[in-house]
């Protein structure tokens, strides 16, 4: 039997039309936009209708970061793809960069410990494979033998999280650096990953 087209969503994709509706509220107005009323009404149905698939706003909004996170495992391993083999954990950083600049209300709603559900398999599972991909790069860089991967991989990320989160606020512009004359993340970068 065919499926029929209900209220803007195939029978039976109400779950998929919910997260593709709160993705594209989203983009437009950030994360605390998304509610479960407001993504009810983009999907043209009743405000009770996403309960079947999400109790709450918290469920919701986890099931959108868990996704978020699967779209930029996927950017990262298309840039692997391409990479040479001694800048592949420069790869991930120039991914990261390039996620959180473009996709600004993405980038922040990864990391809002206050909307997400930090305990969920699905997002942990998605962190750490993310993660532990990172950890294996950093782990193979020339002159890391001997050194905790764990700690580098933290510091790297944590510094080119904290120019992001700088970036996206105002505080920083897209500037270049004064001797290289290189764009000022690759720039970065370089310093970084020099030792």
């Amino acid at each position: 039997m065919a499926q029929r087209k209900r209220n803007g969503y195939h029978h039976g994709s109400l779950k998929e039309s919910l997260i593709s509706q709160a993705l594209a509220l989203l983009d437009e107005a950030g994360p605390d936009a998304v509610t479960i009323r407001a993504v009810a009404r983009r999907a043209h149905v009743s405000h009770a209708a996403p309960a079947n698939h999400f109790p709450d706003r918290t469920a919701l909004l986890t099931a959108l970061a868990t996704d978020l996170f699967q779209m930029f495992e996927q950017d990262v391993e298309q840039a692997l793809a391409v990479a040479k083999p001694s800048y592949r954990a420069r790869t991930y950083m120039e991914a990261l960069l390039n996620f959180g600049l473009d996709h600004p209300h993405r980038y922040a709603l990864m990391w809002r410990r206050d909307l997400l559900d930090w305990n969920d398999l699905a997002l942990n599972t998605r962190m750490e494979s993310l993660y532990a991909g990172f950890v294996h790069e950093v782990a193979i860089l020339p002159k890391q033998a001997g050194r905790d991967p764990h700690t580098l991989a933290i510091a790297l990320w944590s510094m080119v999280h904290g120019y992001i989160a700088l970036r996206l606020s105002g505080v920083f512009e897209d500037r270049r650096d004064e001797v290289s004359g290189d764009a000022r993340t690759t720039a970065m970068l370089d310093l970084l990953l020099a030792s």
